[in-house]
């Protein structure tokens, strides 16, 4: 007698559903990825930023001069996500210290050229806003929340 053998793969249907499912779940991810990529990149450029404010508040304590991010603990080239330094201008007369930082280096394209901007005014009070990127693709959401988008 002769046995049959059952095939044991699977059918073309098969594996083109599988292959559609995939694909479904994959235009999905990528906007998705892309979006949580560009907010990453824009909030470890406001943690990077905003731990200049010690130093600010430092330098105001100690110094009647003006400072650049240098002298308040910045390394020159640190990020990839900056092609230029931050700007730090830190008036010791009058207390009003102003922190800026352009996306230019190595970051999403719907959040290159946005600038974030972290104040201080003379009273001591510390504020954050962001200059949206005119690329297309910007989202607001994209700013981290104690920062008002311009």
């Amino acid at each position: 007698m002769k046995k049959k053998i059952k095939n044991k793969g699977f059918t073309l249907i098969e594996l083109m559903i599988v292959v559609a499912i995939i694909g479904l779940l994959a235009s999905i991810a990528m906007p998705a990825y892309q979006d949580y990529a560009a907010k990453t990149q824009i909030f470890s450029i406001y943690q990077s930023v905003t731990g200049l404010k010690t130093a600010v508040e430092m330098h105001l304590i100690s110094s009647n001069s003006t400072a650049d991010p240098t002298d308040l603990g910045w390394i020159s080239g640190s990020s990839s996500l900056l092609l230029n330094d931050p700007k730090a201008n830190v008036d010791a007369k009058t207390g009003i210290a102003i922190i800026e930082a352009t996306l230019d280096g190595r970051v999403h394209a719907a959040v290159v050229g946005s600038t974030l901007n972290i104040t201080r005014d003379a009273t001591g009070k510390w504020t954050c806003g962001i200059k949206r990127s005119s690329n297309s693709g910007w989202k607001d959401n994209y700013a981290p929340r104690p920062c008002v988008v311009n």
